[in-house]
């Protein structure tokens, strides 16, 4: 190939055009946003039994919903994400890129982080490159890359119960 990647038509010669800049890792896919954890808006509205007292005083008690420590809050699965999107590049340019690196919210080709009912999520720049995918064969000298990027998720806090009566 006697036409460099980063564009610049060649007509008559071996590569006739390029549409882009392939020396730069671009993506060629839009982003696809899942929730890791499905299941944190299971509710449950069984009434606990919790130990109270001092050592050696200690007295089990019946708690019903809503009295603390039997709270039981929903916790929004949609404040953890994981974001999966396709790059592609020219293999004599491909560097990977170093894990830690928040996403370009210019790569997310118009998804803004809103959901349908409005509701804002997690802001995609807070996203973090946590996996950075095999290389596979493009074509002509070009590779595609799957990376993944993950969003700190919310302190999970979880109350140790002793027993749990049926609901």
């Amino acid at each position: 190939m006697n036409a460099p990647w980063t564009g610049g038509f060649a007509p008559w010669e071996y590569l006739f055009a390029v549409d882009g800049d392939f020396t730069r890792c671009d993506p060629c896919s839009p982003p696809r946003i899942s929730y890791p954890m499905k299941g944190d808006s299971a509710f449950s509205d069984n009434d606990i039994i919790t130990m109270l007292g001092e050592y050696g005083h200690q007295q089990y008690y019946l708690v019903p919903l809503g009295a603390f420590p039997n709270i039981q809050p929903w916790s929004n699965n949609q404040r953890a994400i994981i974001i999966e999107q396709d790059f592609v590049v020219a293999m004599e340019s491909y560097r990977p890129m170093p894990l830690n690196t928040p996403y370009n919210i210019n790569w997310a080709i118009g998804w803004q982080g809103a959901l349908t009912n409005g509701q804002l999520t997690v802001r995609l720049q807070d996203c973090y490159l946590v996996e950075e995918g095999e290389t596979e064969d493009y074509g002509i000298g070009l590779i595609k890359i799957r990376r993944r990027w993950a969003s700190l998720p919310p302190t999970r806090n979880e109350s140790s119960l002793l027993i749990h009566f049926p609901g």
